[in-house]
């Protein structure tokens, strides 16, 4: 028997993380059009910091979340200098939860990339630092950007596309692993 307490997952109320292992086969396999329902039924999904640029991934797979109402960007902690590609995993601590980040610390937050992007005429430098309001805002206008049905196309048109507003209609969140103090109750 497990030492914490457990109920079934609730796809209307619980968070799902996606870890970046998972990440390939979540938006593949498990999004892909023969994938499996309870997809659709997900309305809270949270990345790693290195997946919110997973180029056309989370994409293709907005047209199987239909259900998604926020889409929470997991950052390696509430404040500091992080690189773009940083890995974001939950702690070994079974049942730590994730918290949105204030308004404040998302402002303590620094997202940077510096690193060389190889094309077929060459490698291309790319360098840039985001504050975390500023990143959070990169990351919606690119999803929203991808999933414009002119650029969606046929293959990955989404629910989720709001027509009149012109954007996904999806609220998006920054948000960290918070361990629990000690005496801090668990609850379900």
């Amino acid at each position: 028997m497990s030492p914490w307490p457990t109920r079934a997952y609730d796809p209307e109320r619980d968070i799902l993380f996606v870890t970046n292992e998972a990440f390939d086969n979540f938006t593949g396999s498990e999004c892909g059009y023969g994938g499996p329902d309870w997809v659709s039924k997900i309305h809270h999904l949270a990345i790693g910091l290195s997946m919110a640029g997973s180029g056309l991934s989370l994409p293709i797979a907005m047209a199987r979340l239909s259900s998604l109402e926020t889409l929470s960007i997991v950052y390696p902690g509430p404040s500091g200098d992080f690189n773009f590609s940083d890995a974001v995993k939950p702690p070994a601590e079974k049942g730590t939860p994730l918290r949105c980040l204030t308004e404040e610390e998302l402002g303590r937050l620094t997202v940077e990339a510096n690193y060389m992007y190889g094309t077929w005429a060459g490698d291309f430098p790319v360098r840039w630092a985001k504050s975390g309001p500023e990143h959070l805002e990169m990351v919606e206008a690119a999803l929203d950007d991808s999933c414009r049905p002119e650029n969606a196309g046929d293959f990955w048109q989404t629910p989720l596309w709001d027509h009149e507003a012109k954007r996904l209609g999806i609220r998006y969140e920054a948000r960290c692993f918070q361990p629990l103090p000690t005496r801090e109750k668990f609850h379900l």
